[in-house]
C-alpha cells in the first residue's frame, strides 16, 4: 500500500511541479531588474507557505487571516515580486515566524489557543438552514465561513467525540484502527492551525469524523443503559421499525429544508465599507443577523 501511496503522490503532484517550474521560471526572467533575489523553480505545492507562516505569526496575529503585517506601500490586493517587502516575505517569511517562535514562545502558545479556539468554532454550527440551535445571528471572518455567537449550540459534540475515540481505542480490531486514523487526522490538522491560522472551515472539514466518533460514544452509552435494564445491548444492524422512523424523519427534514427554501429572508450586515464604495470589504471581518420577517 505504501508504494501505491507513493505512485498516487508522484502522479498527482508531478505535472503540478513541472507547470509551477515553467511558470516561476518566467517569471523570474521577466522581472529580472526589479528582483533582488530570484523565486525557487522546484514547488511542488505552493509558493505562498513562507508567507502564511509570517502573516500568522508575528506579535500583533489575532489567529485569523490578515494582511496588516504587510505595510509596504505598494501593498494592494495582488502580491509583487518587484516589492522589496512582498519578495522578502514570500522567500524568507518562514524565518520571520521561527524568530517569533523562538523570541517569544509564551506570546506563541496563546496565539496557537486562540487558533484552535477559532477552529473548533466548527462545533457550534448546527443543522438544517436554520442553524439550529445556534441560530443565524453571528461573525464571519475573513476568508472563513459563518460562525453562530452561540457558543455552548453544539458543545457536547467534542466531549462526545473525546468518549467515542476512548471507546475505540479500548475495543481491537477495526475500531481502533478507525479511532487511531481520527486521531491522526486530527492532530495534524490542530499542527497545520497552530503553524498558520485558526480557521472554523477547517474544523468542518473533520466534522464527520468527530461525528462518527460522537455517534459510537452515544451507542455504547445507549447499550449500557438498555443492558442494565435488562433488555440487552443494541444490535449492529437496525430494526426495521426504527428504520422506518428515521426514514420518515429524513423525509420531513427533506421537506422542510424545500419549504424553507421558498422564504424571502433578509439579513442585515455590519463590516467595513470598501474605500469609495458602499459594499462591505469581504477580506475583513463581517457581522451578520437576520431581520425579522417582513422588516
Amino acid at each position: 500500500p505504501w508504494i501505491l501511496a507513493v505512485i498516487g503522490f508522484a502522479a498527482t503532484l508531478t505535472p503540478w511541479t513541472l507547470r509551477n517550474y515553467r511558470s516561476l521560471t518566467e517569471v523570474n526572467l521577466r522581472f529580472a531588474a526589479g528582483m533582488s533575489e530570484p523565486l525557487p523553480t522546484f514547488v511542488p505545492l505552493t509558493l505562498y507557505g513562507p508567507l502564511n507562516l509570517a502573516l500568522a505569526n508575528h506579535g500583533e496575529a489575532d489567529g485569523t487571516f490578515s494582511r496588516d503585517l504587510m505595510t509596504s506601500h505598494q501593498a494592494s490586493g495582488q502580491l509583487s515580486v518587484t516589492d522589496a517587502q512582498h519578495l522578502e516575505f514570500l522567500l524568507h517569511g518562514d524565518r520571520m515566524a521561527w524568530e517569533f517562535i523562538r523570541g517569544e514562545p509564551d506570546a506563541f502558545g496563546r496565539l496557537v489557543l486562540k487558533k484552535w479556539k477559532l477552529y473548533f468554532g466548527s462545533t457550534r454550527l448546527g443543522w438544517s438552514q436554520w442553524d439550529f440551535p445556534g441560530g443565524l445571528s453571528g461573525v464571519r471572518r475573513p476568508i472563513d465561513v459563518f460562525v453562530p455567537y452561540s457558543s455552548g449550540a453544539m458543545s457536547w459534540i467534542l466531549p462526545a467525540a473525546l468518549l467515542g475515540a476512548l471507546f475505540c481505542l479500548w475495543r481491537p480490531g477495526p475500531t481502533r484502527r478507525w479511532g487511531l486514523l481520527v486521531a491522526v487526522l486530527t492532530g495534524s490538522s490542530l499542527l497545520v492551525v497552530a503553524l498558520f491560522f485558526g480557521f472554523a472551515r477547517q474544523g468542518l472539514l473533520m466534522m464527520p469524523f468527530w461525528l462518527s466518533l460522537a455517534a459510537f460514544a452515544l451507542v455504547r452509552l445507549a447499550s449500557a443503559v438498555t443492558t442494565r435494564f435488562g433488555r440487552g445491548p443494541i444490535v449492529d444492524e437496525p430494526s426495521r421499525r426504527l428504520l422506518t422512523v428515521l426514514g420518515c424523519l429524513a423525509l420531513i427534514l427533506l421537506l422542510l429544508e424545500a419549504w424553507g427554501s421558498t422564504l424571502d429572508r433578509k439579513y442585515h450586515w455590519t463590516g467595513t465599507q470598501l474605500p469609495g464604495k458602499r459594499t462591505l470589504n469581504p477580506e475583513l471581518t463581517v457581522y451578520i443577523r437576520p431581520l425579522p420577517s417582513g422588516s
